[in-house]
């Protein structure tokens, strides 16, 4: 007999928690709007540091740069960068993505990195 009561509990919450997923996923999903940089996810975090170093070889600006690049709260970003300007040159062959990535970590002070051709 305790099995028949627990059977319309279940499936009360199994309906319940069905309705709320339909409802947050569907009806009235979570927007972010007004987040910080450092919550994007990594690769997120990538566009928005190449994006970061073509404002910089647009304008020069550096001071603006070195505020973008504080909302990331990232511990060494010309390493960062230099990493990066060294990684996307190696794998996709954008030069020009790479040559600002690199400069903006000059800037920053990274001593530039020579890339051997082999």
């Amino acid at each position: 007999m305790r099995r028949a009561s627990t059977l319309p509990l279940l499936f009360g919450l199994a309906l319940g928690l069905a309705a709320g997923l339909y409802y947050s996923w569907r009806v009235d999903p979570v927007a972010y709007i007004d987040t910080d940089p450092s919550s994007l996810r990594a690769d997120y975090k990538a566009e928005y540091l190449s994006l970061v170093a073509s404002a910089y070889a647009a304008t020069g600006d550096l001071e603006r740069a070195r505020l973008r690049l504080a909302w990331l709260a990232l511990p060494e970003p010309a390493e960062t960068l230099s990493r990066m300007a060294q990684s996307r040159l190696a794998a996709s062959g954008l030069e020009t993505e790479a040559r600002a990535l690199a400069a903006l970590a000059a800037a920053l002070g990274e001593r530039p990195l020579q890339v051997l051709k082999t």
